[in-house]
């Protein structure tokens, strides 16, 4: 909606950015999109769903990704609690849903039987196999109620994007997209900060992980894709997050650590954050970096680091991206508070 209508600050406070409230922008896109008669909207729900804006309408497909413990303050403090969140997206058409914990599950298979609607559940209904993965891509076998696709090619790197591809085959299948559109969007599909590797040397991972379920599968996927290879660690994070959470995973594969903090206001102190990291890891190699442009130089300037890798949040991935491609605009304010 930000870029296809050209949304433009009004008259504001010098300094100030402009600010859309969820709601008001999910009206202005729906309205926008009738009076178009666009023919296919996509909404990605803001947060939960029971109360989410975009859980207007009667759906023709809903998706429901990995549930995992994020905004507990506002969801609930247990997987199940947030998956009743969630699950309440599913109100008619047809609903596909990722593996869950088993809590998880029962409770988007009810929500789906007491609303009447018919739910593919991936490991019941729906099937992905890897059949190569590396640098350069994914070729994925995906399969599921009436289409079967071998050997697509999944530009996205990481270890969860197998389950990703399938949920995003099935619903476009679902709404009647041709095998070969299936197949040049998956092949095409860009997603910046989502596992995303720069080429070095050496070579940059970029990855949100800004909760525990992130930091686990990002992880995995550094094991899976750069085995054996301790790089340095560019972090930064949100106060208001499970920092313990997010670093356990992530420091036993570093040989060094930057700390660092965007200017975001709810950036949590780099100081703080390292003393954090210092206690969990005894023995940890550490550093602090004023911003994350100079924690990246202190990286690249160490010729031994096989790998650099920059997680915690996009809004520390923001400034690193722009510094490593001159990009400007690849995140919007809204990500960024991410």
């Amino acid at each position: 909606m930000r870029h296809a209508c050209g949304i433009r600050p009004g008259r504001r406070p010098p300094g100030r950015a402009l600010h859309l409230a969820p709601p008001p922008l999910t009206a202005l896109a729906l309205d926008h999109f009738a009076r178009e008669s666009v023919e296919v909207a996509v909404l990605e729900v803001g947060m939960g769903g029971r109360l989410d804006s975009t859980t207007v309408g009667r759906p023709a497909v809903e998706v429901v990704s990995r549930i995992d413990l994020d905004h507990q303050a506002y969801l609930g403090d247990t997987i199940e609690k947030i998956a009743s969140e969630k699950a309440a997206i599913i109100r008619s058409g047809i609903a596909v849903s990722a593996r869950q914990e088993p809590g998880a599950e029962s409770l988007i298979v009810r929500r789906a039987a007491e609303a009447g609607v018919p739910l593919l559940l991936e490991g019941r209904d729906l099937h992905a196999r890897v059949r190569r993965s590396g640098l350069d891509g994914l070729w994925l076998d995906l399969d599921g109620p009436g289409f079967t696709l071998d050997q697509v090619r999944v530009a996205l790197l990481g270890v969860f994007q197998p389950g990703n591809a399938l949920l995003a085959a099935t619903a476009a299948h679902l709404l009647g997209v041709s095998e070969g559109a299936i197949r040049a969007g998956l092949g095409g599909a860009h997603w910046p900060g989502r596992f995303q590797v720069l080429p070095g040397p050496p070579p940059i991972v970029l990855d949100g992980a800004h909760n525990p379920a992130g930091a686990r599968a990002l992880a995995a996927s550094l094991e899976a894709y750069f085995p054996g290879q301790r790089g340095t660690l560019i972090i930064g994070m949100f106060s208001d997050k499970d920092q313990p959470g997010i670093l356990l995973p992530l420091l036993p594969l570093a040989r060094r650590v930057i700390f660092t903090a965007s200017e975001h206001p709810r950036a949590a102190p780099a100081a703080s954050v390292k003393a954090l990291a210092e206690k969990l890891w005894p023995g940890l190699k550490a550093d602090l970096a004023p911003s994350p442009a100079e924690a990246l130089r202190m990286a690249l300037s160490d010729p031994r680091t096989p790998m650099v890798c920059v997680a915690g949040s996009l809004s520390i991935l923001g400034p690193t991206l722009v510094q490593a491609t001159e990009k400007t605009d690849i995140f919007s304010e809204d990500d960024l508070g991410r």
